[in-house]
């Protein structure tokens, strides 16, 4: 999406929240967990166990759960810039990564 010319910087800073949020989700459930119907990621990082590394990696996650929201009303809120969006995918990328990490680490252990 990032290269794309035709679509708008907001799409790619919105499918970026949204990825970070079901990662979240995901490995909320995954720690035996029921996640909470929220799109703030800071709510759901905070669910995860305390030993998770996803927790102590990612202790700011305001400016991407704002595009949750205001990628979807870009009349009320200001415009996405390509700076935004990639900025916003690098993020979500990284929330993914360790996410997947704590995950594999879990399941090793279990055996």
């Amino acid at each position: 999406m990032l290269r794309q010319s035709d679509i708008a910087p907001r799409s790619a800073c919105y499918f970026a929240q949204q990825a970070a949020e079901k990662a979240l989700k995901g490995a909320i459930c995954f720690a035996g967990d029921e996640p909470p119907y929220v799109h703030n990621l800071n709510v759901l990082r905070n669910r995860l166990p305390d030993d998770w590394s996803t927790r102590a990696e990612h202790p700011a996650l305001g400016l991407l759960t704002v595009w949750g929201v205001d990628s979807r009303y870009p009349t009320i809120y200001d415009e996405a810039t390509i700076e935004d969006a990639e900025s916003a995918v690098a993020q979500a990328q990284s929330v993914y990564d360790s996410v997947a990490r704590d995950i594999a680490e879990r399941r090793a252990k279990r055996g």
